[in-house]
């Protein structure tokens, strides 16, 4: 059951992350790269977010009630319910554009490439 939990879980966060990542994508702007402080601020936005704890309440209430008896289809359609329980809805985000700030107050952009080292 840990490895099942562990696994729905890397799935369903993994798949909100990048969400969050694609609408501040979208907000800061059509055309520009993809940052690295974009990356983060999706990745901080989740976790700090109500959701995650949600979402792993609800793997844990799903595994309670999992045997080994049952398919992987259970645990499939579990993670797609809970994934389609936290989309983002498209024309409510758009409505909303001009209230978010959020990429603002972010700071500067950091370098794609590591520091390097001087030997």
């Amino acid at each position: 059951a840990v490895v099942l939990r562990l696994l729905m879980t890397y799935i369903i966060d993994l798949t909100l992350i990048l969400q969050n990542i694609f609408w501040l994508q979208a907000l800061s702007g059509y055309g520009q790269p993809l940052s690295r402080r974009i990356i983060k601020a999706g990745a901080r936005a989740y976790y700090e977010s109500n959701t995650k704890q949600t979402i792993s309440f609800r793997i844990d209430k799903h595994l309670e009630g999992v045997s080994f008896n049952v398919g992987p289809d259970s645990t499939l359609n579990a993670i797609v319910d809970l994934i389609e329980s936290c989309i983002i809805d498209s024309a409510e985000i758009l409505e909303q554009r001009s209230n978010f700030t959020v990429l603002e107050n972010l700071g500067d952009d950091e370098a794609w490439e590591p520091p390097r080292q001087d030997d």
